[in-house]
């Protein structure tokens, strides 16, 4: 359950658990959304991806949200009619000093939760300790990112903030674009389009054979603990230059 305390004058403790197809993955506390070194210097992807959601809530309901990407991405001000409110204070205080209205949005995020569904389409298999969350087509998710994408380089920052992508998915996708760096040695972006969909067809068939599995880890919230075994896969490809 998340965590919310009786006192509405007290916060920092406010939790919310993150959840994907009715599993808990973890519970993260809402104060990180808003400090440099919040989400673990914005490691903490579970965190990210909570903040993510919680910045839609405020935008389903008409506020504007400002941001300052330091370690982490930090949630700098809210406003909205005669609300604006500048998130600054030492942790533990910005929650608490919140107007009325906002400490409301919050109070109703945390005991919700928030609740991630994905509908299987593909044949990758997702699984947390061991347990199948969904099946995934990466090739399709990868390389929409990729489209999007071509000229930068994709960070959590761009990706589980952009509103076109479900954050969820986006930092599984690019988990996934850092391991194939290992082995090419190369952005795979900068490839022309036909030569990525060989790339990712190939990377496809390894990642449904192996499936991708998810732990918790203390720094990042989750891991990719199958993430050798796939690198050792990835590494048999063929170099991108001969796709």
């Amino acid at each position: 359950m998340s965590m919310w305390g009786e006192d509405l004058s007290s916060l920092m403790f406010a939790s919310v658990d993150v959840r994907v197809n009715g599993v808990v993955l973890v519970s993260v506390f809402v104060e990180d959304f808003f400090h440099k070194y919040g989400n673990r210097d914005g490691h903490y992807i579970p965190g990210l991806v909570a903040e993510a959601y919680f910045v839609r809530e405020l935008w389903s309901l008409g506020y504007e949200v400002r941001f300052v990407v330091s370690h982490n991405i930090e949630v700098r001000w809210i406003g909205k009619d005669n609300i604006a409110y500048d998130c600054v204070a030492d942790y533990g205080k910005v929650l608490d000093r919140m107007p009325s209205e906002l400490k409301t949005v919050v109070e109703n995020f945390c005991k919700k939760g928030v609740d991630i569904n994905v509908e299987d389409d593909g044949n990758v298999p997702v699984y947390f300790e061991d347990r199948l969350l969904f099946r995934k087509n990466f090739r399709k998710l990868i390389y929409g990112m990729f489209s999007k994408y071509r000229d930068k380089y994709i960070t959590y920052a761009i990706i589980i903030f952009d509103r076109e992508f479900e954050p969820f998915q986006a930092a599984l996708g690019i988990e996934l674009i850092h391991l194939l760096g290992y082995p090419f040695e190369t952005p795979l972006q900068k490839l022309p389009s036909n030569r990525v969909e060989k790339v990712l067809e190939e990377v496809e068939k390894i990642l449904v054979e192996k499936g991708v599995r998810l732990d918790k880890d203390f720094w990042a919230g989750l891991k990719l603990s199958n993430r050798e075994e796939l690198k050792e896969e990835l590494r048999k490809l063929t170099p991108p230059e001969r796709f």
